[in-house]
């Protein structure tokens, strides 16, 4: 019986990682399409700022309904709408033929992508103490980052070859399998159940209240969404928009090539993830210390850009593994803070909402950029360096206030040694409680 229930949550992890790998996936994909898209739709630099953003404008808005209805229907549920509507989305995107309607695909990409990350957390938090989870949570995200990786070059290739619409197509195609395939193996309440949640109508509109209420008095949560939105908002803007370009403009680099520093980010991302949810769980047993240095380190990495600084190819290979897996760890260890201070009853619904601030940033930080850009190619399209430089700025700006944010937050890792039963039982259940 045992055997059999490690290989369904084997399973299910399975499936809550597909569904996170094509939520990095779409999330980036904008980076390296983004020549074709401006080629086939017409498409100005704010226009293609826009498009890319209502992802995240979709995602976002979606977080806390997905967290709510993860803690009333279950992960199950979730996980399977949320993959039927991101296939839906993908296939409106790849036949768009105007700026509208590739819009709409977008934000349907957005809508059910949304439903990947909050139901897994969830669902790893029925099975790991405080001592796993960060390490756990970081495992998640560097499987989506393979995703993210699958987003470059891959990518690039891909629409060289067979062209975006057909590649979009495809993608939508298996976020269809991956839909079913949840349906059917996330049974048998490994999962985050609906019982667990309540099963109630009733019990939706008391967590809606409860984690309303909660969030509102409770600091850490709100500096954890304050810490990743200075960081998810400047990397998405770099990683998911004007990468590509600015690659490809400054360093003379073609698209596929430029794709392959982009694939260095998120190699970091993925490796910085796990790192450092292992080292702040196994090794300094703090969270604070080791979230602050990667808000510095993150900041760090932005600074020879903002200086116009034409790096050679080692030193931009460098930044930009240091870029990713600072902002790789830095999400671990921000949703591992706001996991442990926030009841295990409300998880979903109280990461969701951190989540939410996180994404919120994204469209904004995308917009404001692109208008940055699209202004100086106006004003003086000489300056190839000039009209990055001042993006840049707005970056380091919201790098600087995440750190700001992860210095004022408290520590919440459970001092307790780890490795005793009814130590882990202590630090699942009283790990809400900053410390």
């Amino acid at each position: 019986m045992r055997n059999s229930n490690n290989t369904q949550r084997w399973l299910i992890v399975t499936v809550l990682s597909a569904a996170y790998f094509f939520a990095y996936f779409h999330r980036v994909s904008p980076a390296v399409l983004a020549p074709y898209l401006r080629r086939d739709l017409g498409l100005e630099a704010s226009a293609l700022a826009v498009l890319s953003s209502m992802y995240f404008y979709t995602y976002a808005l979606l977080q806390i309904p997905v967290g709510v209805f993860t803690d009333w229907l279950g992960a199950r549920t979730v996980v399977a709408a949320s993959a039927l509507v991101a296939c839906i989305g993908a296939t409106v995107f790849a036949v768009a033929r105007s700026f509208g309607v590739a819009c709409v695909g977008r934000a349907l990409v957005g809508a059910g992508v949304a439903g990947a990350y909050v139901p897994a957390l969830k669902t790893f938090s029925t099975w790991a103490g405080a001592r796993e989870f960060g390490t756990m949570t970081g495992m998640l995200i560097a499987i989506g980052n393979v995703g993210a990786l699958a987003a470059t070059s891959p990518l690039a290739f891909s629409a060289s070859r067979i062209g975006w619409r057909l590649t979009s197509l495809s993608i939508g195609l298996v976020s269809l399998a991956i839909s079913v395939v949840a349906r059917i193996v996330m049974r048998g309440g490994l999962e985050c159940s609906a019982t667990d949640a309540g099963g109630s109508r009733r019990a939706g509109i008391v967590a809606i209240a409860s984690a309303a209420k909660e969030v509102a008095s409770n600091r850490q949560v709100l500096l954890m969404g304050v810490a990743l939105l200075g960081k998810y908002g400047p990397l998405m803007s770099f990683t998911g928009l004007w990468g590509a370009l600015y690659l490809s403009a400054i360093y003379d680099l073609s698209l596929v090539s430029a794709g392959n520093i982009l694939m260095v980010v998120a190699i970091g991302y993925a490796v910085g993830s796990p790192f450092f949810g292992f080292i702040s769980d196994r090794v300094m047993m703090r969270r604070k210390p080791v979230l602050v240095f990667g808000m510095f380190l993150f900041a760090l990495s932005w600074v020879p850009f903002v200086l116009g600084i034409k790096l050679s190819s080692l030193g931009l290979g460098l930044v930009a593994f240091v870029m990713g897996a600072a902002g790789g760890g830095t999400g671990t260890l921000a949703f591992s803070v706001a996991k442990e201070s926030i009841s295990p009853k409300r998880s979903a619904t109280g990461l969701a909402i951190v989540n939410t601030m996180s994404f919120a940033a994204v469209p904004i930080f995308q917009i404001v950029t692109g208008w940055t850009i699209a202004h100086m190619e106006r004003v003086h399209p000489e300056m190839l360096t000039g009209r990055y430089e001042g993006a840049f700025v707005i970056c380091l700006a919201g790098s600087i206030l995440g750190l700001a944010a992860a210095a004022l937050s408290s520590e919440t890792l459970p001092q307790e040694r780890a490795g005793t039963t009814s130590n882990r039982v202590a630090a699942r259940g009283d790990a809400y409680a900053p410390r």
